[in-house]
């Protein structure tokens, strides 16, 4: 009797589940998905046609880089556009293609072995290669080289880091085979070719540049944009330099003209006495700052030359113009050992510095005004002044000035030198008028 009740209460277990699978089926299923079909990592089960074609259309696919880096990118970025519509067809035919019950069976199957639809897909190729491009430079990783700065008198030394580029092709097959692979993983890892950094902390510790040797710091107007930009493209090229001993370091030789193909913008540069547009405007404060770091660092200067008026960022005496290639700012390395010249710009000031072996000798740079030419007055028409009206532009006195340098060993004067006597005009003061 037990037996018999307990085989009704399979049977009617077993009815209840085909009643509970029909009813899914007729109202739940019947216009969507069944579970366990996936594309890529995407479970499409339960979803009606309109939410999975939303799911493939807006499909990103994952990239692994080194150290962990993830990025995401859009396959309609890259030129790829998935062919929903044959994709979807296959989606609903899981689990669907056997007559009831046997169907029954077939959709258990899927939940025990996942159905992953294959990529059906078209290629725009020019909108690849620029999806491609655009990608390869957005993810490549410069490297870091080893530098070195002072705190609290200390040089401390932070150490390199090896950056990496992306290679187009290898990346366009490295993304085909991706999506032709039958069961991709969930995150593409990118190939990339490394970059080795150009300075390391090893050729600094070798080369004995454990010492700041010289640094001095001008200030510019951030909002002299076209200027701005020439300082800092110039003093990005000088950054980093090795000058060996014994060697003469020629900013000419390292920054050559300053055309617009290597995209210097026009600014303001002194000209004799005038200041007129011109290519590279800036670059004169570049060559000031340097000049002054290579002074402080006890090198030997074999050209410098003064402007022809004085210049707001530093007192007279202390200035170098350039003019390729007539005009150079050249120095020596006198002290030994290797010097690496380093360039910061900031918001609005822009530094150099160098470093190398240490010294324990300190110099001293002094200015003597010897004379002062005062401003000459000129006369100019202003149209936009009211009859009889004037308006005053002070000028600034013109100077003869002489520079010397003292190097000092524990408090003792070693030597002095005179660095240059130079002589500026001033600049004119203008009184303009009104029309008469």
């Amino acid at each position: 009797m037990a037996r018999k009740r307990d085989r009704q209460i399979i049977l009617i277990v077993i009815c209840t589940v085909i009643l509970i699978v029909l009813i899914a089926d007729l109202v739940f299923f019947r216009q969507r998905i069944y579970p366990g079909v996936f594309y890529n990592h995407i479970h499409l089960g339960g979803k009606s046609w309109q939410a999975a074609e939303n799911l493939l259309q807006n499909f990103s696919l994952t990239l692994r880089l080194p150290a962990d880096r993830l990025a995401t990118v859009s396959l309609e970025d890259m030129g790829i556009k998935l062919q929903t519509q044959a994709m979807l067809t296959e989606a609903f035919r899981c689990g669907r293609n056997k007559k009831w019950p046997f169907s029954i069976f077939e959709r258990a199957g899927l939940i025990l072995k996942p159905r992953r639809l294959p990529s059906v897909y078209e290629i725009d190729r020019e909108k690849m290669a620029a999806g491609l491009s655009r990608l390869c430079r957005s993810l490549a990783q410069p490297p870091r080289d080893a530098k070195i700065t002072v705190y609290n008198g200390m040089a401390i030394i932070t150490p390199e880091k090896a950056g990496y580029n992306l290679r187009e092709d290898a990346l366009r097959e490295a993304l085909l085979q991706y999506l032709d692979s039958s069961k991709p993983p969930g995150v593409l890892s990118v190939p990339v070719e490394p970059v080795p950094p150009g300075l390391t902390a090893a050729c600094l510790q070798e080369k004995n540049i454990t010492s700041l040797r010289g640094t001095f710091t001008t200030t510019f107007d951030a909002s002299q944009e076209e200027r701005s930009h020439n300082i800092r493209l110039a003093a990005g090229i000088l950054h980093n330099s090795m000058i060996e001993p014994g060697e003469i370091f020629s900013i000419n030789a390292v920054i050559g003209d300053t055309t617009p193909e290597k995209g210097y913008k026009k600014a303001p540069v002194m000209v004799g006495e005038e200041l007129v547009p011109g290519y590279g405007g800036g670059l004169c404060q570049v060559s000031t700052t340097l000049y002054n770091a290579a002074l402080l660092a006890g090198l030997e200067i074999i050209e410098r030359h003064p402007h022809g008026m004085t210049v707001p960022y530093v007192p007279p005496g202390r200035d170098a113009t350039i003019a390729y290639p007539e005009k150079d700012l050249k120095f020596k390395n006198t002290t030994g050992g290797t010097l690496l010249l380093t360039a910061a710009v900031g918001a609005n000031d822009l530094t150099f510095s160098l470093f190398g072996v240490p010294s324990e000798t300190e110099v001293v740079i002094e200015t003597t005004i010897l004379k002062i030419s005062m401003p000459p007055t000129r006369y100019l028409t202003d149209p936009e002044l009211p009859p009889g009206g004037e308006r005053l532009v002070d000028g600034e006195p013109g100077y003869l000035v002489e520079s010397r340098r003292s190097f000092v060993y524990k408090g003792r004067i070693l030597k002095t030198e005179t660095l240059s006597v130079d002589s500026y005009a001033p600049y004119p003061s203008i009184i303009y008028r009104a029309p008469r």
